[in-house]
């Protein structure tokens, strides 16, 4: 989707967000360019790590949704890599495995986001389709504790600020339907219970719309969510 926008830039955690606000001007179509990389950006071993895709899709969620948390699963993304230069909408559909995946938000309180972040890490180093992707957070855990007492820190990313997770608040989260729906595992988290707001955007379609937005991006090692 091409867009004009307007676009407010800030720092955290070594990685650049955006708060984007669009005004559609027509869909983008295969083969056009959107946009550039600085950096390679692939999924490389998105299954227990950060990877410079996911973080730049889980951030792309969170503007669309206008969210302050995004979450995305390891097994939303395909393998590959884009390298650096031009940006087409056909290699930024290839690295998702359900590119027209719907958008969706949802209202979660502290406590259930750190219950999902210690089953996204709880069998880390081994790989985990469920492991999770995060922006508007940075999380520490220890991989030698015992499975749902690794985490040992959650910060929540508030304008350039770090401030401690609230396990009584309630965040805005944007994130697939899958997850919301408590896929791979997430369901004695989440409940059957939790309301949700279907955006318009398919996943491809808000990674896309905001390398747009951004003009150029550059992504590297993030370290949103690390060991100890």
């Amino acid at each position: 989707m091409k867009c004009r926008q307007g676009i407010r830039r800030f720092s955290a955690w070594g990685f650049s967000a955006l708060a984007v606000y669009l005004m559609p001007t027509g869909p983008a179509v295969s083969g056009e360019v959107v946009g550039q990389t600085r950096s390679r950006l692939d999924t490389l071993n998105a299954d227990k790590q950060g990877t410079s895709f996911c973080d730049l899709t889980a951030d792309a969620f969170r503007a669309t949704g206008k969210a302050d948390i995004a979450l995305i699963n390891a097994s939303a993304f395909a393998p590959g890599s884009i390298n650096p230069g031009g940006v087409t909408v056909d290699q930024v559909e290839a690295l998702f495995q359900f590119p027209d995946d719907r958008l969706v938000v949802a209202d979660v309180s502290g406590d259930t986001l750190q219950r999902m972040m210690e089953r996204s890490v709880g069998v880390y180093p081994t790989p985990n389709d469920g492991f999770l992707h995060v922006s508007g957070l940075k999380v520490v855990f220890d991989p030698n504790r015992a499975p749902g007492e690794r985490i040992l820190s959650i910060k929540v990313l508030e304008g350039t600020r770090e401030v401690p997770l609230n396990g009584s608040h309630t965040y805005r989260v944007a994130t697939s339907r899958t997850l919301a729906r408590g896929g791979l595992g997430y369901f004695k988290i989440v409940g059957p219970n939790l309301q949700i707001q279907r955006l318009n955007e398919t996943a491809s379609e808000s990674v896309i719309t905001y390398i747009q937005s951004a003009g150029t991006v550059n992504y590297g090692n993030e370290k949103r969510v690390t060991t100890k």
